[in-house]
C-alpha cells in the first residue's frame, strides 16, 4: 500500500509525466486517427448495408493483426530501439490509412490488419516505455492519467468523425497526416528510454502463474471493448439511431472510461486492485442487464447506459496492467507488455465475432446479451482468485 504524503505522491507523478509529456503528446495524436477509424469504418459499412458479420471480420482483423503484432514486434524494439522502432510502426500506418479510400469493403479487412499489425508495435512500445519509468506506488496512477489524457483525444477523434462520416476521402487522409504527425515528438522526447538489449521476455504460460486476473482481465477489455468500438456504432444504425446519434454511442463509452480512469486507478494504488477491477465488471452486468430487460429510459437513457458500460469497463485493462506489473521485474517491460497486450489481442479477435453473430441471430439485443455473459464470467473467475488467494493467505 502506498503510504507516501498525499502531496509528495502527486509530485512525483508530475514529476515522471513532465519527463514523459512529448511521448504522451505523441500517443494522443495515435488516438485521435484511431477515434476516427473506430466511428467511420463501421458506420459507413452500415450505411451501406454490408451484413453484421462482415462487419465485425473487419473489425476483428484489426486484433488479428495486433496479435501477430505481439510476437513479431518486441524484437524489432530490441533490435532498433524504441524510438526507431515508434517512427517504423507510425509511417506504416499512415501509408496503410491510405487503403481505405478504396471502396473494396473486403479489401478493408486486409488493411485493418496490417494497421493492427502496426498498432501493436507502437502500442508495446508506449506501454513499456512508461511502465519501466513508473514506480510500483504510483503506477495506477499514472497509467490512469495516461489513459485519460488518450480518451480524451479518441473522444476527439470520435466528434470529428462526426462531421467527416459522408467525405469520400478526406477523413482518411486526415487520418494519415496524424499517424505521421504522431512520430515527431516521441523521435524529440528527452525521457529515458529503457535498455533494449538487457530486456528479458515473459512467457504467457508464466504470466499465467503469476497474475491469472491480469491475463483474464485482458481477455475481458479486449472482447468487450472490441465490440463496443468496432460494432457499437454499426449497432446503432441497425437499431434505428441516425449516423451522428449511432456514432455518439462510442462517444459516450469513451466520455465514461474518461471520467473513472483515473479514480480507479487511484483507488486500485491503495487497495487490492482485483477488487477494484470486479466492482467495475459487476457495474457492466448490471447495466447490460438493464439493456436486455428493455427497461432503458427514453431518450438520453441508452447513451448514460453505454456511458456507464464504457467507464466500468475500459478502465480494467489499465488495471490489469498494473497488477500484472506489480508482480514483474522492470528487466520484463516489453515481454510483459507484449504478453497482456496479446491477450487482450485474442478477446478482441472474438469480441465481434461473437457479438455480431449474436446479433444476426437474436437482433439487436445480441450485443448486450453478448456483453452481460462476459461480464458475469470474469466476475464468477474474480470470485474464485479471490478466495483461492484468501486461503493461501490463512
Amino acid at each position: 500500500m502506498d503510504m507516501q504524503p498525499p502531496n509528495r505522491g502527486m509530485q512525483g507523478t508530475l514529476q515522471q509525466l513532465r519527463a514523459m509529456g512529448l511521448l504522451m503528446v505523441g500517443a494522443l495524436i495515435l488516438q485521435v486517427a484511431a477515434g476516427i477509424l473506430n466511428i467511420i469504418v463501421p458506420v459507413r459499412m452500415a450505411l451501406a448495408e454490408q451484413a453484421p458479420t462482415l462487419i465485425g471480420l473487419v473489425a476483428s482483423s484489426y486484433a488479428g493483426g495486433f496479435l501477430i503484432g505481439c510476437f513479431m514486434c518486441p524484437p524489432v524494439i530490441r533490435h532498433i530501439g524504441h524510438i526507431r522502432a515508434f517512427s517504423v510502426f507510425g509511417a506504416l500506418q499512415a501509408v496503410l490509412a491510405l487503403g481505405f479510400t478504396s471502396g473494396d469493403f473486403g479489401y478493408w479487412t486486409l488493411v485493418r490488419f496490417g494497421t493492427g499489425f502496426a498498432g501493436a508495435g507502437a502500442a508495446i512500445v508506449l506501454e513499456s516505455w512508461i511502465s519501466a519509468q513508473a514506480s510500483p506506488s504510483q503506477r495506477g496512477r499514472l497509467f490512469g492519467i495516461y489513459q485519460v489524457l488518450t480518451r480524451i483525444a479518441m473522444i476527439g477523434g470520435q466528434l470529428a468523425a462526426s462531421h467527416l462520416l459522408f467525405g469520400a476521402s478526406s477523413a482518411f487522409l486526415i487520418v494519415s497526416v496524424c499517424y505521421s504527425l504522431s512520430v515527431i515528438p516521441v523521435c524529440l522526447t528527452v525521457a529515458n528510454v529503457p535498455q533494449s538489449p538487457a530486456v528479458a521476455t515473459i512467457a504467457l504460460r508464466q504470466l499465467w502463474r503469476t497474475a491469472p486476473m491480469s491475463a483474464m482481465g485482458c481477455i475481458y477489455v479486449g472482447s468487450v471493448g472490441s465490440a463496443l468500438m468496432g460494432i457499437l456504432p454499426a449497432w446503432g444504425v441497425l437499431a434505428g439511431l441516425s449516423p451522428l446519434a449511432a456514432s455518439l454511442l462510442s462517444t459516450a463509452v469513451q466520455v465514461g472510461s474518461l471520467i473513472t480512469q483515473w479514480p480507479m486507478g487511484y483507488l486500485s494504488d491503495r487497495t487490492d486492485r482485483r477488487r477494484v477491477m470486479m466492482g467495475g465488471t459487476a457495474v457492466t452486468l448490471v447495466m447490460s442487464i438493464i439493456l436486455v430487460a428493455g427497461l432503458v429510459p427514453a431518450g438520453l437513457g441508452v447513451f448514460a447506459i453505454f456511458a456507464l458500460i464504457g467507464g466500468s469497463t475500459l478502465p480494467v485493462y489499465m488495471l490489469s496492467v498494473s497488477h500484472a506489473f506489480d508482480r514483474a521485474d522492470k528487466s520484463q517491460a516489453v515481454g510483459l507488455s507484449s504478453s497482456l497486450l496479446f491477450h487482450w489481442a485474442v478477446g478482441s479477435i472474438l469480441g465481434p465475432l461473437l457479438a455480431t453473430s449474436m446479433i444476426e441471430r437474436i437482433g439487436t439485443l445480441g450485443l448486450p446479451a453478448f456483453i452481460v455473459l462476459l461480464s458475469l464470467a470474469f466476475v464468477i473467475f474474480g470470485v474464485i482468485r479471490l478466495s483461492a488467494r484468501r486461503s493461501v493467505d490463512e
